[in-house]
C-alpha cells in the first residue's frame, strides 16, 4: 500500500481498498496503524464532493517522516542515510571521527549526528521502522560475540537510543547488496562486488541474498593469495591481494619506487608515468588473477568494482576485464563485463536500508530478518 501511495499520490481509504482488493475494514486498520507510526498523514478531505455524509479523508505519505535508517560505520567516519516510507532519501550526511576512536564513542558521535541531521533537515526520526548498520570485518549472527563484541554493542546501543529494530552486517557486503538492489526494479541475478580502499573487501549477492559463508568470512577477496611476496597482512598471512591493491599498499609501493605521492589523487595523476604505471599494471594483474578464479567458482552475471583509483582512472577496469577475458574458460562462459560501481561512498548505508526495508525482492524485512542477521528490537 505504501508503494501505491508513492506512485499514485493521495488516496481515500475507499480508493485504497478498490486498488488493492483489501476489504475496507482492513484498509482502515492499516491506515490507522500507519497514521500512528507517522508513515502517512491526512492531506484533506473530498469536501467538494456533492451530497451529504461524512467526507472521505485523503491519505498521503508523510515525506518528512524517517522510516528507515542506514549507517556504514568505517574506521574514520560513518555514512548516514534516512529514507521515508517510499524509500526516497530525505537526509544524508557523514560523521567524522579520528581513526582508532573507541566503538562506544563512535556510536555516541553517530547518534548525535543523526539527531542533528533530523533538526537541520526538518525531519522526524521518532517513528523509525528499522535500522541497518554496516561494520568492518567478518560478522555472523550465530556468533555475535565475535569481532571483539562490536556487533552486540552496536545493536544494543543503537536499538536503545533510536527505539527501533537494528540489523548489523559487514559493511562491504551491504554495499554489494545496494549495488544489486538499490533503485532497481529487480535485483541483479548474481553480482560479485569488490571495494578497494583502506583494505580490500568483497560481497557476493545471489538472487537478492548476501552470501556470508558459514563462519561469516565469505567474500573476503582481499585475503586471497596472489603469489607474490608482500609485507605481512593484518590477517596474519603474506601475499594477500590487499597488500598489493589496497590504497596504503599502492601509496607505499609508489613511494618506495621513487614517486612522491601522498594521496590516491596524486597516484592517479601519475598513472601514465613510471614507476606508477608499472605498479598499477601489477595491481591489475593481481586483481584479474583473483577475480578469474572467483568467476570459475561463482559464475556471476555482473562484476562491480569500487574504489577511488578506479573512479579517477576507469580505464583500469577495462585493463582488468581484458586480463579476465584472456582466460579460455572465461571466454567459453560468455560475455562478462566489469563495471565501475554506480553508487557513491554511501553505498554501505544504502545497503543497510536494503537490508531492513519492506521491499519484496530484498533478503531482509523489518517484519523478520533472514537467518544470519543479528537483530535486536527496541
Amino acid at each position: 500500500m505504501l508503494e501505491l501511495l508513492r506512485t499514485s499520490g493521495a488516496m481515500t481509504r475507499g480508493e485504497l481498498a478498490d486498488a488493492t482488493g483489501i476489504t475496507r475494514s482492513t484498509i482502515s486498520e492499516i491506515v490507522t496503524d500507519m497514521l500512528d507510526r507517522g508513515a502517512v498523514v491526512v492531506a484533506g478531505t473530498d469536501r467538494d464532493r456533492p451530497g451529504r455524509g461524512r467526507r472521505a479523508e485523503h491519505i498521503l505519505l508523510d515525506p518528512s517522516a524517517g522510516q528507515y535508517l542506514g549507517i556504514d560505520i568505517r574506521h574514520d567516519r560513518a555514512d548516514i542515510v534516512v529514507t521515508n516510507a517510499s524509500y526516497s532519501i530525505i537526509a544524508s550526511d557523514q560523521c567524522h571521527y579520528p581513526t582508532g576512536t573507541p566503538w562506544a564513542d563512535r556510536i555516541e558521535f553517530i547518534t548525535a549526528a543523526i539527531n542533528y541531521l533530523a533538526v537541520t533537515h526538518h525531519i522526524t526520526i521518532d517513528v523509525l521502522q528499522a535500522v541497518g548498520v554496516g561494520i568492518p570485518g567478518p560478522f555472523l549472527a550465530s556468533d555475535p560475540t565475535q569481532h571483539e563484541g562490536i556487533g552486540p554493542l552496536v545493536n544494543e546501543t543503537l536499538s536503545r537510543q533510536l527505539h527501533a529494530p537494528v540489523v548489523v552486517e559487514n559493511n562491504v557486503r551491504l554495499a554489494a547488496l545496494a549495488e544489486a538492489s538499490w533503485d532497481r526494479p529487480s535485483p541483479v541475478p548474481s553480482l560479485m562486488y569488490v571495494r578497494f580502499g583502506a583494505g580490500v573487501g568483497g560481497g557476493i549477492v545471489i538472487d537478492g541474498t548476501v552470501l556470508n559463508g558459514f563462519h561469516g568470512s565469505g567474500s573476503e577477496i582481499g585475503h586471497i593469495n596472489v603469489g607474490v611476496p608482500t609485507l605481512r597482512c593484518r590477517c596474519g598471512d603474506t601475499g594477500c591481494l590487499e597488500m598489493v591493491a589496497a590504497n596504503p599498499a599502492l601509496l607505499r609501493t609508489a613511494n618506495e619506487a621513487g614517486a612522491d605521492v601522498t594521496t590516491i589523487a596524486d597516484l592517479a595523476e601519475l598513472a601514465d608515468e613510471e614507476p606508477v604505471r608499472s605498479i598499477l599494471e601489477r595491481m591489475c594483474d593481481a586483481i584479474a588473477q583473483v577475480l578469474t578464479a572467483a568467476i570459475r567458482v561463482i559464475d556471476p552475471s555482473d562484476i562491480v568494482i569500487a574504489g577511488e583509483i578506479f573512479t579517477r582512472r576507469p580505464e583500469l577496469i577495462e585493463a582488468i576485464e581484458d586480463r579476465i577475458s584472456a582466460s579460455a574458460l572465461t571466454r567459453r562462459a560468455g560475455a562478462l563485463t566489469c563495471q565501475l560501481a554506480r553508487l557513491g561512498t554511501d553505498a554501505g548505508a544504502l545497503g543497510g536500508i536494503c537490508a531492513v526495508a519492506d521491499l519484496p525482492h530484498l533478503p531482509f524485512s523489518s517484519r523478520g530478518t533472514r537467518a544470519g542477521a543479528y537483530l535486536v528490537t527496541a
